[in-house]
């Protein structure tokens, strides 16, 4: 009996006994995965998870682009699929095709679901192509879309701006709107090869073009034009024209007899 005990207890045996537990560990683990795996291939082929509903979520009430659109271009095989199968990459590339459309997040919503939320982009002036058709602008300088009716109607137009020239003109307008130039409104910003970005603006005091020129520090010019039409509205001066790109001086022409 102690002969049998000692070699049950040698270290050989414990050795034996952990290996086997080892492989029966494993082999247990292994037959849990291939249950789990079994059972999801199950359901991946449930009718339980077929796609039913396209859910299109946090569309704004004044969106670009309609809901019909958006689910037109997603293309989703609604009841002929598995949320398990349905593949997101392509339906993210259809639908950030459209040129309104920044970004798309997209959700499955087990079991029946699949949900789409739509970032749009936000324009903040119109080009004008040499065509004269007009695109939209983003503060990221890229244009995108064709002119909507009533759709954000008093936006700038750059004219004879080019593509590199884009982001500096936005940075133009980006400085005389925080001029805050209140009394008067910028419709349009032109780039002339001979005299430099002009502008045309609304103002009390009428609707003028004024010279900025090539050489800008837009800051100072915008500062010196606000005190401008400052007087101008305080002293009802009607207003031809003015040039702000003379150094420190800025040169007004005045309507006769204002």
């Amino acid at each position: 009996m102690n002969r049998f005990r000692e070699v049950f207890s040698s270290p050989a045996a414990t050795s034996f006994r952990k290996s086997a537990a080892t492989r029966l560990t494993l082999a247990m683990t292994g037959f849990a995965i291939v249950g789990i795996l079994w059972g999801l291939h199950n359901a991946s082929r449930s009718p339980m998870f077929r796609l039913q509903v396209l859910e299109i979520s946090d569309q704004p009430e004044n969106a670009p682009v309609d809901t019909q659109t958006l689910t037109q271009l997603a293309a989703v095989p609604i009841g002929e699929i598995s949320l398990f199968d349905l593949d997101l990459v392509p339906i993210e590339a259809r639908l950030i095709s459209h040129p309104w459309i920044r970004s798309v997040r997209l959700q499955k919503q087990f079991p029946q679901t699949l949900s789409i939320a739509v970032d749009y982009r936000t324009p903040v002036a119109l080009s004008q192509g040499d065509d004269g058709n007009l695109s939209y602008v983003d503060a990221d300088g890229k244009l995108f879309g064709r002119l909507i009716l009533n759709y954000y109607p008093n936006l700038p137009v750059l004219s004879g701006v080019s593509q590199t020239q884009t982001v500096p003109a936005l940075q133009l307008l980006n400085a005389w709107d925080k001029a805050g130039m209140t009394d008067a409104q910028l419709s349009s910003l032109q780039w002339d090869f001979e005299k430099g970005y002009r502008m045309w603006v609304t103002h009390i005091s009428g609707r003028f073009v004024i010279d900025l020129g090539q050489d800008l520090d837009a800051e100072e010019q915008f500062r010196r034009l606000k005190q401008v039409f400052g007087y101008l509205k305080t002293q009802k001066i009607q207003v031809q024209q003015i040039w702000a790109d003379a150094g420190k001086k800025i040169v007004v022409r005045s309507v006769r007899g204002s």
